[in-house]
């Protein structure tokens, strides 16, 4: 997923929701050597016209306590809440882990 601040100020990712997880939180992911680091952010800073791509590498949304296994091709909702946009609604679908690692992103 991308997100694009198409604004003239900067603006802040803050919280991510979806009826199809108990909680969905906002992580980051680095190499510690040859670890992988995940730690949840308190948010994501998106300047003024720029985009964010979340993904397999760097930000991106963990969903916790899935209400349902997810397969290839089901869709869910997630509401984005920025600080200054407020809340979006968008619709994810589900691709193979083969697509987001070649850096397919949903929109």
């Amino acid at each position: 997923m991308a997100i694009e601040n198409r604004g003239t100020t900067a603006d802040r990712l803050v919280r991510v929701a979806s009826p199809a997880a108990t909680s969905v939180e906002l992580h980051s992911m680095a190499m510690d050597g040859n670890v992988i680091r995940m730690r949840a952010v308190a948010g994501i800073d998106i300047g003024a016209g720029a985009k964010v791509a979340l993904g397999t590498s760097g930000y991106h949304v963990m969903l916790v306590g899935l209400a349902r296994p997810l397969s290839t091709g089901d869709k869910f909702p997630l509401t984005l809440t920025f600080e200054k946009a407020g809340s979006v609604d968008v619709s994810v679908v589900v691709e193979p882990m083969t697509a987001a690692a070649h850096g397919t992103h949903a929109q």
